[in-house]
């Protein structure tokens, strides 16, 4: 059953006086967030950008007492600094906050919202009023998708169908491989074809999918290992899924795996799929930004097994020539995944998390650095230092500009003393939007 939602909360700055100026706003966007609004990578994209109506649009989770998982949508008209919020959907689910929300675009310009309990069935909100630059806008909740077990959805809209990617939790075999369910929308309504594992890493795993690309007609997906209890992440993986042959390849397609073989298995992966073999006890998924003529660049953690301390290393894959060598950046991270941004005259920001008191056990302050596009490493900036909560949840803005490149959020532990106050946050060569 549907149910229009009118809850709308504006939080309007309005344009200072004089022609020309910078117009006056908070740096935050929103300010109610929960203990994870949402999880970088994890649950990709929760913010994009459109350059139609150069506005962002942002989805997170909300605070609500007692039941504390709502699930909002921000819109940030980048022109006059003018946020909307609005509720999008009720995530009634308590003291678990891997419900977190992302966000696609289809084809007819409606936009689409999945969310939901951890390991449950993803919930769907959607509504065609958001890509405007002014205004309220209501969401509609559709019914649940029947495929349960699901966690960290990444919708892909590519041509007239959104490829929704998930990972499936298989109790019975102790494993939690990757499904796509693929649906095509309609005027705000999706039909879903049959879900299916593509992407099996075997028993006692866990597949963590982060970073997605639309290149063409493929979706490249980075991919990192678990075992099933968690207690390790390591191994970078790199599949392309192909929508106009229905199969996977690796990287530099040499292999292909067809629908009829889905899933991919971990001896498959390990041979084929794999771009790093790590022996670190812990790993996050990469930071990584894919060019539309398929070079990738990354960033993954290393986490020393004698000190256990996690440092960053970057890498860039060319197509015809491979991976090149790795560069050490050496900042010792909080755990946190970096985001990247590639800029127009070739150079890369790479965006990560650093706590150098050791105050907070997870996140800290917001760091930069600027890799020129002649291959040299400038020094750290301090972007914005953690006050009341530490900084966290660091993502690429899907299609983002100069203007609009990487989203950040507070984060607390205490879900129940301190979520609800949370502030988020979108930065770019201008600042905070």
């Amino acid at each position: 059953m549907s149910l229009m939602l009118g809850l709308s909360l504006s939080i309007n700055n309005q344009l200072g006086g004089g022609g020309g100026g910078v117009v006056p706003h908070d740096d935050w966007f929103a300010n109610d967030g929960c203990a994870y609004p949402w999880y970088g990578y994890a649950t990709y994209p929760p913010v994009l950008y459109d350059a139609t109506t150069n506005t962002v649009l942002a989805t997170y989770q909300a605070w609500n007492g007692a039941d504390p998982r709502l699930t909002n949508a921000a819109r940030i008209d980048m022109s006059t600094h003018v946020r909307t919020v609005t509720l999008a959907g009720n995530n009634n689910i308590v003291d678990d906050a891997h419900g977190v929300p992302s966000i696609c675009v289809d084809h007819q310009g409606w936009s689409h919202i999945f969310y939901g309990p951890h390991n449950g069935q993803f919930s769907l909100s959607s509504t065609d009023q958001v890509v405007t630059a002014s205004g309220a806008f209501t969401w509609s909740e559709k019914a649940n998708l029947i495929s349960t077990e699901k966690t960290y959805p990444h919708p892909v809209p590519l041509g007239d169908k959104i490829y929704l990617f998930g990972r499936r939790r298989n109790v019975g075999a102790t494993k939690m491989p990757l499904a796509l369910t693929i649906g095509t929308p309609s005027a705000g309504a999706i039909s879903w074809a049959t879900q299916r594992d593509v992407v099996d890493l075997g028993t006692g795993s866990r597949v963590y999918l982060g970073y997605v690309k639309v290149q063409g007609t493929k979706i490249h997906l980075t991919v990192t290992m678990a075992d099933y209890n968690d207690t390790f992440r390591r191994d970078l993986y790199h599949f392309i899924y192909d929508s106009a042959t229905d199969s996977i390849s690796n990287l530099d397609g040499s292999v292909t795996v067809a629908a009829g073989s889905f899933p991919v298995t971990i001896t498959q992966a390990n041979a084929s799929f794999r771009t790093l073999d790590q022996s670190a006890p812990y790993n996050t998924s990469p930071a990584t930004i894919i060019t539309d003529a398929g070079v990738v660049y990354q960033v993954y953690n290393l986490t020393d097994t004698g000190t256990g301390l996690t440092t960053d290393h970057y890498r860039v894959y060319t197509p015809g020539s491979g991976w090149s060598s790795t560069d050490n950046l050496g900042n010792v991270l909080a755990g946190v995944t970096g985001s990247l941004y590639l800029n127009a005259d070739g150079s890369l920001d790479y965006y990560y998390v650093r706590d150098p008191g050791d105050l907070w056990g997870i996140g800290g302050n917001i760091y930069r650095k600027v890799r020129s596009s002649g291959g040299v490493w400038g020094s750290e900036e301090l972007i914005r230092a953690a006050t009341d909560f530490a900084l966290h949840g660091l993502s690429p803005v899907y299609q983002g500009n100069a203007n609009c490149k990487v989203a950040f959020a507070e984060h607390t532990q205490s879900e129940a003393t301190e979520s609800g106050a949370l502030k988020m946050f979108v930065y770019g060569d201008g600042g905070f939007a």
